[in-house]
């Protein structure tokens, strides 16, 4: 649906020594009469997945390790945009997005 957003979810770091976390937004390829399950298991060496690209994001040190979180959520338009907040909510800024292909 254009213009529709998915609920944001949020994600912590693994480790307190963790510099950065990364997403990714993958496109996966389906013959048209297959659609996927709620109980489908799908691997990263999956060779209908796709990259697209990724958002790795710096951990802000001066937070406590139990204060840092990141909130994702897809935007639905002309493409398909891969949205990254903060702890407060705002547009992560300090990041690189590496693209690897065109969608």
């Amino acid at each position: 649906p254009h213009g529709k957003k998915t609920q944001r979810k949020s994600y912590v770091p693994l480790s307190p020594t963790q510099n950065a976390v990364s997403f990714s937004l993958y496109k996966m390829t389906l013959p048209e009469d297959r659609l996927l399950n709620d109980s489908d298991v799908i691997y990263l060496d999956d060779p209908r997945l796709n990259l697209l690209y990724s958002i790795t994001a710096k951990v802000d040190k001066t937070l406590k390790f139990e204060d840092v979180k990141f909130f994702c959520e897809l935007e639905f338009g002309e493409k398909v945009r891969l949205l990254v907040y903060d702890h407060k909510g705002d547009n992560v800024e300090d990041c690189t997005i590496t693209a690897v292909a065109s969608f």
